[in-house]
């Protein structure tokens, strides 16, 4: 799944069990795992194998954000700042 995130925007995201990969498409982003781990990623960066249950994203600057093996379910991506945020079909 790939989703965009405005400058200042915050999404908490519900891991699955297994491997969980978040990668920077473009712009900076800022992780933090549920188990206290932070990750600066800049273009084309990615935060390797992930674990625990959440993370949070922040996006320094205007950013696209591509997350593999999240559950399925809709309210495990959830909009924690005002602003704009949207998902965005796979190519």
């Amino acid at each position: 799944m790939k989703c965009e995130l405005k400058k200042g925007e915050l999404i908490k995201i519900e891991l699955c069990s297994g491997e969980n990969l978040l990668r920077c498409l473009s712009g900076a982003l800022w992780i933090t795992t549920g188990n206290g781990v932070d990750y600066l990623l800049a273009a084309r960066g990615s935060s390797g194998n992930l674990t625990g249950r959440h993370a949070l994203v922040e996006a320094l600057e205007d950013s696209e954000l591509q997350i593999d093996r999240l559950t399925t379910k809709v309210p495990s991506v959830g909009h924690l700042s005002s602003g704009r945020f949207r998902f965005m079909a796979e190519a």
